[in-house]
């Protein structure tokens, strides 16, 4: 078989297209369903921590993870009581939460946003650390 000019351009042109090497990625999974739910679906990560939903006998939740089954923070407990089923979609840096939730007082599926409220003790550190800061300020004009 005789190879024709565009013929052996065409090799050539396949053979770099293609990696001399190809390196294998090797991934693991992580269980995340939660104990109390019959199953799960994860929808969204974000510095460490992943959102979604669980299902249990009757209902949805909302669902935050950090890893591990055991780390599921069910933040259907963050809503009122007429919040019937709810679900989690995106997370972002911040660890701000979008996703909906069933509203049975008006019948209707509503957007809601879950904002991370900083823990007391880190705005006690930090105005610790400020005050800190304050009073060596002051010390050094004296």
């Amino acid at each position: 078989m005789k190879l024709t000019k565009e013929g052996i351009w065409m090799l050539a042109l396949a053979l770099v297209a293609v990696p001399l090497t190809a390196e294998a990625q090797t991934y693991t999974f992580i269980e995340l369903s939660p104990s109390g739910f019959r199953s799960s679906q994860a929808w969204g990560i974000s510095g460490g921590h992943e959102i979604g939903y669980g299902i249990t006998a009757t209902n949805e939740h909302a669902l935050l993870w950090s890893g591990t089954a055991a780390s599921a923070v069910d933040l259907q407990n963050f809503l009122p009581s007429n919040y019937l089923d709810s679900a989690a979609f995106r997370i972002d840096a911040n660890g701000d939460i979008v996703g909906e939730a069933y509203n049975s007082s008006t019948g209707t599926q509503d957007a809601i946003l879950w904002v991370l409220v900083p823990e007391p003790t880190t705005v006690s550190l930090l105005a610790l650390g400020l005050g800190v800061l304050f009073m060596a300020a002051r010390i050094r004009r004296r």
